[in-house]
């Protein structure tokens, strides 16, 4: 009680303390410290407060228990129903209004903390539950949607590859995927992607997606790939995510958007709408993520319900579960240069539509439908969620149902005497895949299995790459049970003379012939000379690559060594 003396000599005048004492029922003193220490007494009656919850009925009762259900910060628009209810005319009973505040645990809009906690224990919590629930949907009722979760994982794999085998750019400022990258990728793996400002402006930069951004950032920040002098390259833990099926590859994917550091993936700077100012834009979003994940869960599985549901319970648990971490928000509207306060619905809800969208519905936890809003002038704005559904991959993700085993065994590689390689779909078709598309070409790939054919210039190719092709024979031994004798022999003649024929760079004396004949006559000269024909021959200048070519024409490999 001695922090609530504190509170109440600093921030109330005697007036107030006195018109206070009354409506506990208490005649007040003259002076202020007299006043202090009557309500101090009063409030430590033991179980005063249990006692006259007890007491309450009617508006009183139900306003406590909505206050105190929605976290001490009721929703305005309950509030007033509640009112109506009651034909409650004036702004009587608002627990923050100085001139009506009856109730006793409200000492003008302020409820001590402990009284909090009293009341907590007291009021029955509201039950999180989702009764508005659509088994199925019309999705032709909306502009978009994002509902093949299913295949979420597939595009994650298909960036992998495309990584694997392509030099993929990224900005100098943002490190966002150049706009040229970003069509290279879609024209080679097409995905329905959405621009998250509006389709009636041109994407600049892949910043401008919700699918392909979510895509990089997602396997960013689990380290599967790695930016390192300006280009994407597979990163530390690419090996490990190949390996998995696509429910743990999902779990590795949410795990490090979930622990995402705010440099990589910051749902508050992805806002579109309206221009925002907030205390601590960098903080850490680690906690409200996985706030809003639990509300998830609560959500019944495979059935529909509409986004503003969802934010309703997010809104009355914790309203501050935001702003506990990212500080006060302003906002600047689009016509004016001044700031106001960022309300919940503008600026917090937005954040949670963007975890939504931008990453648990690429990933594939979640189903959602999407619309957008509209200008005064009748254009498309900004994108928004507008159902959502919890599917069953999200749910095995988040280990609300049993994953499905997976039985499908590790078929081996087969190889023809044809020379193809066949991968048939398995536990380890990705790994397959990304070892050999980097130097074998591709001749077929369907849902069902992948071809790739064995030749001259693909090994000649893993040379070039620095794969050793001896290490390639090894491999292809080690995963196929049975190698053709024809192309095991044609890869061991091919690699028979493998790091013997090099193009080196080399120290040459250079003088007039008459010079030359005179100095190598010189027995001490001679000895610094090598001058074995039979193991080396000089290359005219800049016909390195030449010569590669020609002696790899024979059917021998050949390498380019700078000494």
């Amino acid at each position: 009680m001695n922090e609530l003396k504190e509170i109440l000599d600093y921030n109330f005048t005697l007036e107030d303390l006195k018109k206070h004492c009354r409506k506990l029922g208490i005649t007040p003193p003259s002076r202020k410290l007299d006043v202090m220490n009557a309500i101090i007494e009063f409030y430590s009656q033991p179980r005063w407060l249990e006692e006259y919850y007890k007491s309450l009925s009617g508006y009183e009762l139900e306003y406590t228990n909505l206050l105190v259900q929605q976290n001490f910060h009721p929703i305005e628009e309950e509030v007033e129903k509640l009112k109506e209810k009651y034909n409650i005319k004036e702004e009587h009973y608002y627990y923050y209004s100085k001139k009506s505040d009856t109730l006793k645990y409200s000492i003008f809009g302020y409820i001590p903390e402990e009284f909090q906690k009293t009341l907590l224990k007291l009021v029955p919590p509201i039950k999180v539950e989702f009764k508005n629930t659509i088994s199925e949907v019309n999705l032709d009722d909306y502009p978009m949607y994002m509902t093949n979760y299913g295949d979420s994982i597939d595009k994650f794999d298909d960036f992998i590859m495309f990584i694997n085998k392509n030099k993929v750019k990224v900005t100098e400022k943002n490190n966002y995927v150049t706009k040229s990258g970003y069509l290279k990728f879609i024209k080679e793996y097409p995905i329905d992607d959405i621009n998250r400002k509006s389709d009636t402006e041109e994407i600049r930069t892949s910043d401008d997606t919700i699918v392909f951004n979510g895509i990089v950032s997602l396997l960013l920040v689990s380290k599967i790939i790695d930016i390192k002098n300006g280009y994407l390259e597979l990163g530390t833990n690419y090996k490990e995510y190949i390996k998995l099926n696509k429910i743990d590859k999902a779990k590795m994917l949410l795990d490090g958007y979930i622990n995402s550091p705010s440099n990589i993936i910051n749902e508050v700077k992805r806002l579109a709408n309206y221009t925002f100012r907030v205390s601590r834009p960098n903080a850490s979003l680690t906690e409200p993520r996985k706030y809003v994940l639990e509300y998830i869960k609560k959500m019944p599985i495979n059935e529909w319900i509409a986004s503003e549901d969802l934010f309703y319970m997010i809104r009355i648990k914790d309203i501050y579960f935001l702003r506990k971490y990212v500080g006060d928000v302003e906002y600047r509207g689009v016509y004016e240069n001044w700031y106001y306060s960022a309300g919940f619905a503008m600026f917090d809800l937005q954040v949670v539509d963007g975890m939504l969208m931008d990453y648990l519905a690429v990933l594939g936890i979640i189903d959602i439908t999407i619309n957008y809003t509209y200008s005064e002038y009748g254009d498309r704005e900004y994108v928004y969620s507008q159902m959502i559904r919890l599917n069953e991959f999200g749910a095995m993700v988040l280990g609300l149902v049993k994953e499905k085993e997976d039985d499908s065994e590790i078929k081996p590689l087969k190889i023809t005497e044809d020379f193809k390689i066949i991968i048939e779909n398995n536990p380890k078709r990705m790994e397959y895949e990304l070892y050999f598309e980097r130097f074998l070409e591709l001749e077929e790939k369907d849902s069902k299995r992948t071809i790739f054919t064995i030749d001259f210039d693909g090994i000649a190719t893993a040379l070039d790459l620095g794969l050793d092709p001896n290490e390639i024979v090894t491999y292809l031994l080690k995963e196929c049970p049975v190698i053709p004798k024809n192309v095991l022999a044609e890869l061991l003649e091919w690699t028979k003379y493998i790091h013997q024929i090099k193009i080196k760079t080399v120290k040459i004396l250079s003088c007039p012939p008459e010079i030359m004949d005179k100095l190598l006559e010189m027995k001490k000269i001679n000895t610094l000379i090598d001058n074995d024909k039979n193991s080396h021959i000089i290359i005219k200048k800049g016909k390195e690559k030449e010569l590669k070519k020609l002696i790899e024409s024979e059917k021998y490999l050949c390498e380019i060594e700078e000494n």
